[in-house]
């Protein structure tokens, strides 16, 4: 079973934790803005992934290429 949009926007803000524990300068809010999106948006990932890759992941808005293709 693919992973909802709520668990994929749970683990991109512990991505976002992490990163501000370590001091890492602005990726913390990026990912932050990522799981936001994530899980505000009406369309499952996995769906979004499976008709249009990455780059359809990367439509969302926060969502860039990288954060696109960790997910």
């Amino acid at each position: 079973m693919p992973a909802s949009n709520a668990d994929i926007a749970r683990v991109l803000r512990e991505i976002a934790l992490f990163l501000e524990m370590e001091d890492v300068p602005f990726k913390p809010r990026s990912y932050e803005k990522a799981a936001h999106s994530v899980f505000a948006c009406d369309v499952p990932c996995a769906d979004l992934l499976a008709t249009g890759g990455v780059k359809a992941l990367a439509q969302i808005p926060g969502v860039g290429k990288s954060i696109a293709e960790k997910i």
